[in-house]
C-alpha cells in the first residue's frame, strides 16, 4: 500500500516525527463489509480503533488481514498506475521514499456513483453495462484538460461540462462515454439525447475516419452496407440551427457535423483526437469525451479506403444514463 495524509510531512525537517500527526481530533470507527483489495481507500490509525484522523492509504493489492480492522471509505476509479509508480519508488528503512511525493487534492461534485464490490478499480473500457452505472464501470479521467477545466466550472458558466446525464457509445473496440456541454448548446444537446433515446444511433457506423483529426459517425444511411454512395448524407429528416460557441475543437471534444448551410445539422457527428482550432466557431461543439479516448484512438486508426471509411465497420450503440440510472431506449 501507499500511505499519506500527516500533516508533519509538509516540514523536511522532522523526518522523525512522521506518520505521527493528524487534524487534532479522532473519529470513532466505522468498520465494514468492503475488503482491502486492490485500489481500496482506507483510513489509517493508531493501536486504538477509535484513533484516525487524516492519515489513510491505498492498497496496491488484496489484503483480506485488514478486513473489519481498518476502516474501508473509498476507492480509486482512476489513477492506479500513479499509485503503482508511487509504490515502486527507491525508499529507506522507514519505507519513506527517496524522493518526495506531494499530493495536491481536488473535489468535483454532482458525480455520483454507486460502490460496488470490485477487487480491481481499472475496469476494462469494454464492461458491460448494467441497469446501474457505478464507479468501476465509469472510469473517469479528470486528468484529461478539457475535462479538468470544464468539469471544475460553475454550474451557469457557458462552458460547464455536465456529467448528470452521460451517453455510453458502445463499440466493440469498447466503450465511449461522454458528458454534455447543455449551457453552451441546449438545443443540440438535447437532440442528440433524444435520438439516442430512440434508438437512432443504433446500428450506425463510423463512416469516416482521419487520423490527427476526427472520427465521424451517426449517419443512419450507414446502417446499410448496400448504400456506400450515400454514406455522409443522411440525418433524422429535419435540421437544427447552429450554437456556435468559444468551446475549441480540442482532442476529446464532440461536435456537430453539418452541410455547408450552419443550420444544417441533424445527426451526424464527430469526436476530436487532435486539436483543430480552424474548426472552431464553424461548428456546434455539444459535448466531451469523459472516458474512452483510447476506444477512438483505436477507431480512428482503423485501416480506411480512399474515401476514409473504415474497411471494418465500426458499430455503434448508445445507452444513456441520468444520475447513473440508465434510462430506457425505446
Amino acid at each position: 500500500m501507499v500511505q499519506g495524509g500527516d500533516p508533519i510531512t509538509k516540514d523536511l525537517n522532522k523526518i522523525e516525527a512522521y506518520g505521527t500527526g493528524g487534524p487534532g481530533y479522532k473519529i470513532q470507527q466505522e468498520f465494514n463489509q468492503i475488503p482491502h483489495n486492490r485500489g481500496i481507500l482506507s483510513m489509517a490509525r493508531a493501536a486504538h480503533p477509535d484513533s484516525a484522523g487524516s492519515q489513510f492509504f491505498i492498497m496496491v493489492d488484496n489484503a483480506p488481514f485488514l478486513n473489519n480492522q481498518y476502516t474501508v471509505f473509498g476507492a480509486v476509479i482512476s489513477g492506479m498506475d500513479v499509485v503503482d509508480k508511487i509504490v515502486n519508488l527507491k525508499r529507506n528503512e522507514r519505507d519513506l521514499p527517496d524522493e518526495r511525493v506531494e499530493m495536491k487534492m481536488e473535489i468535483f461534485e454532482n458525480v455520483k456513483y454507486d460502490m460496488t464490490n470490485n477487487s480491481e478499480n481499472e475496469i476494462s473500457s469494454k464492461t458491460s453495462f448494467s441497469k446501474d452505472l457505478s464507479f468501476s464501470e465509469l472510469n473517469l479521467n479528470p486528468e484529461l484538460a478539457y475535462v479538468k477545466k470544464y468539469l471544475e466550472n460553475s454550474d451557469d458558466a457557458k462552458d460547464k461540462l455536465f456529467v448528470d446525464k452521460v451517453v455510453v457509445l458502445k463499440t466493440e473496440y469498447g466503450d465511449i462515454v461522454i458528458g454534455f456541454f447543455k449551457n453552451a448548446a441546449p438545443n443540440h444537446v438535447d437532440n442528440f439525447i433524444n435520438l439516442c433515446k430512440q434508438g437512432f444511433y443504433n446500428g450506425c457506423i463510423f463512416h469516416r475516419v482521419i487520423p490527427g483529426f476526427m472520427i465521424q459517425g451517426g449517419d443512419p444511411n450507414t446502417k446499410d452496407i448496400n448504400s456506400q454512395a450515400a454514406y455522409g448524407t443522411g440525418g433524422p429528416g429535419y435540421m437544427i440551427k447552429q450554437e456556435f460557441n468559444p468551446i475549441p475543437h480540442d482532442r476529446g471534444i464532440l461536435s456537430m457535423a453539418r452541410a455547408f448551410d450552419p443550420d444544417s445539422a441533424g445527426s451526424q457527428f464527430f469526436i476530436m483526437v487532435k486539436k483543430s482550432s480552424f474548426l472552431d466557431n464553424q461548428y456546434t461543439v455539444f459535448g466531451a469525451v469523459i472516458s474512452g479516448m483510447d476506444v477512438v484512438d483505436k477507431i480512428v486508426n482503423l485501416p480506411r479506403n480512399q474515401a476514409d471509411l473504415p474497411y471494418k465497420r465500426a458499430i455503434m450503440k448508445m445507452l444513456v444514463y441520468e444520475n447513473g440510472k440508465m434510462l430506457e431506449i425505446k
